[in-house]
């Protein structure tokens, strides 16, 4: 089985993250991880940070964390594939996008300040798919369950109750795809959570095929 690491977070792009892109991807091959989706935060404030005058600059320089992620597993061997965490400034709670790229976000560069429908069908025409990221985090309970695709239903960040048994129980419910993932931003995140699969994962295409296929067994 080849494990994947779903929600990584590295300090070139997210402030919060303590450990480098090249950091992150070493422990993780150290680890058996074979594929890591590199998630950093996009957030407004974070973007208006690295250039609040050019947009397409600010989309560049948020993807710089994923590009030393990628240089570092070409080098050991570790599948790196992009992704971003999106924060709105409209609705609570957080959005893994995968299937996100640079020349989608490059069109939107209000992509944070508009409404969670809008988002969905933004996303969706774009062909990405939309996790809620830590759905019921510290009781947490917004959800529009007709703008998301699937729940992060187990989070394995220490530093939070995620509340898992909960947000299983309602993607169950709601017939919504399920992931896992680390939410690694330390030392102590790393490693602890993410999905199996019976197939090596190289590409965004693949990972989204296995979450669809309910096959992806998540390591808890």
């Amino acid at each position: 089985m080849y494990k994947i690491e779903t929600h990584l977070h590295t300090a070139e792009s997210s402030p919060c993250a303590k450990l480098s892109a090249a950091e992150m991807i070493e422990l993780y091959h150290k680890a058996g991880y074979k594929t890591v989706i590199v998630t950093d935060h996009f957030i407004q404030k974070y973007l208006d940070g690295y250039d609040s005058e050019c947009w397409q600059n600010a989309v560049d320089r948020f993807f710089l964390g994923y590009r030393n992620a990628k240089e570092k597993g070409d080098e050991i061997g570790v599948n790196v594939i992009l992704s971003a965490e999106i924060h709105l400034s409209t609705v609570p709670g957080d959005y893994l996008v995968y299937g996100i790229t640079p020349e989608i976000l490059y069109n939107y560069p209000d992509i944070c300040k508009v409404t969670h429908e809008e988002f969905y069908k933004i996303m969706h025409e774009n062909g990405v798919l939309v996790v809620q990221a830590h759905p019921r985090r510290d009781g947490g309970t917004y959800s529009d369950y007709s703008c998301i695709d699937g729940f992060e239903i187990y989070n394995s960040s220490p530093r939070h109750e995620n509340y898992t048994d909960l947000a299983e129980a309602q993607a169950k419910e709601h017939n919504l795809y399920m992931t896992a993932g680390s939410d690694a931003h330390r030392l102590e995140d790393y490693a602890l959570s993410g999905m199996l699969s019976d197939k090596e994962i190289k590409t965004v295409d693949d990972f989204v095929e296995l979450v669809k296929s309910g096959k992806g067994q998540l390591i808890r």
